[in-house]
């Protein structure tokens, strides 16, 4: 990109990211809500639900800053070695949650699991009384626990896709480096 133009890739790249980067901000989003509506009401709040919102959390900032680098800084190798561990890394991250979110894959009626408390699905999570705002049926509480695991699978696509790209990113710029040629040189003379 010392040229000042985009290629394909770079927009590809960018926009795999600005995906991620939805993904990561919907499942921040979902627990973060979970998150007030548990210590809104004093409620325990488990540690697995801790850990999505942290993942999750960490994947918005790393997706945003990755997202910007791949824009302005291209051409550099070892930004793409750097990223495809990252990107790998946090592919694992997303499977992480789409493990610890498999409970609301099944129906969302019955009696269910939620991270909000357990019960029949139209029923409500505990909660108390004295405090202010509207209490969620548990059906609603698991079918945006399915949204996280669903959108948790399209992460993990979207990152190892990414993570392909900056390898390839990386050696066709090793490559470029290593014979002395330039993008529009043939080698021949």
């Amino acid at each position: 990109m010392r040229s000042g133009k985009l290629n394909t890739q770079t927009i590809v790249q960018t926009t795999l990211y600005l995906l991620c980067l939805c993904a990561a901000g919907v499942i921040v989003g979902i627990y973060g809500y979970f998150l007030s509506y548990l210590t809104l009401h004093k409620l325990p709040i488990s540690a697995s639900t801790k850990a999505i919102e942290a993942i999750s959390s960490t994947a918005v900032l790393y997706t945003l800053i990755n997202a910007i680098s791949t824009c302005f800084l291209d051409s550099r190798p070892l930004l793409a070695i750097i990223s495809f561990i990252l990107d790998t890394c946090f592919a694992g991250g997303f499977i992480a949650i789409a493990v610890l979110t498999r409970r609301s894959v099944s129906s969302c009626s019955g009696y269910l699991h939620t991270p909000l408390g357990s019960g029949v699905d139209y029923s409500t999570p505990p909660s108390r009384q004295d405090r202010a705002g509207r209490v969620p049926y548990l059906w609603f509480v698991c079918s945006l626990d399915k949204a996280v695991f669903a959108v948790s699978i399209v992460g993990v696509a979207i990152l190892v896709t990414t993570a392909v790209l900056q390898l390839l990113r990386f050696r066709r710029q090793h490559w470029k480096k290593g014979s002395g040629r330039t993008a529009g040189d043939s080698g021949k003379a």
